[in-house]
């Protein structure tokens, strides 16, 4: 917020906030930002009770009241904090210069290493092996991929995509803990975006290939 203030380039503190009141588009919108990441992570815990990975009546897990609140921090972090910057602020600046598909890459990039900091912090090595940040980097650039087409075909909505993240982390948080901290169960919900965001892409080069320029 202070930088996009700063920044001439940005258009200031007010162009960057009232990206979230860009909320009336079509339902169709809501529906696939607040469905779709569900849908996804429930075909990946599906794939992953065929491959008798874990017992059917074991897969979901309901916070408990005590640990609501322990959800609310890093749910607004996520989608309301990381989205002002990466959507709002970057994305919107990289497409003065980049088509939507590199802008997404680069936006990807920057925020799977922002992801990775566990990496710096003491001892972290010992915990983060090369496979974990290979999937964080390959989920992350698939999810800005289509994070990024969601903000540019709403006409620049930061709302919706707020959401679509709010969707993803809420719909992670109702898989049990126990499934997460295996290999194959991130590594196949990894594999399900990036699969997405290639379907996307064919399916819709015209959106990825020319510069769009949002508001």
């Amino acid at each position: 917020l202070i930088v996009a203030g700063l920044m001439s380039a940005a258009g200031g503190f007010g162009v960057l906030l009232k990206q979230i009141l860009i909320w009336r588009v079509s339902i169709k919108w809501y529906a696939l930002a607040l469905l779709g990441p569900l849908v996804l992570v429930l075909l990946a815990t599906l794939l992953y009770i065929v491959a008798g990975g874990v017992n059917p009546a074991q897969w979901l897990t309901v916070p408990a009241a005590n640990n609501i609140g322990g959800l609310i921090g890093p749910l607004i972090a996520g989608s309301v904090g990381e989205e002002l910057g990466w959507r709002g602020f970057a994305q919107r600046l990289l497409q003065k210069r980049y088509n939507l598909l590199w802008a997404s890459i680069i936006v990807g990039l920057l925020w799977a290493t922002w992801h990775s900091w566990p990496l710096f912090a003491p001892g972290g090595t010992a915990h983060v092996d090369a496979l974990v940040v290979l999937e964080t980097y390959v989920r992350l650039i698939a999810t800005a991929i289509i994070y990024g087409w969601m903000y540019v075909r709403t006409g620049g909505s930061i709302l919706l995509v707020m959401l679509v993240h709010a969707g993803h982390n809420i719909a992670v948080d109702l898989i049990s803990p126990t499934l997460l901290t295996t290999v194959t169960m991130p590594l196949l919900i990894t594999c399900l975006y990036a699969v997405a965001a290639i379907a996307l892409v064919v399916a819709r080069p015209g959106h990825f290939f020319h510069q769009t320029k949002t508001r």
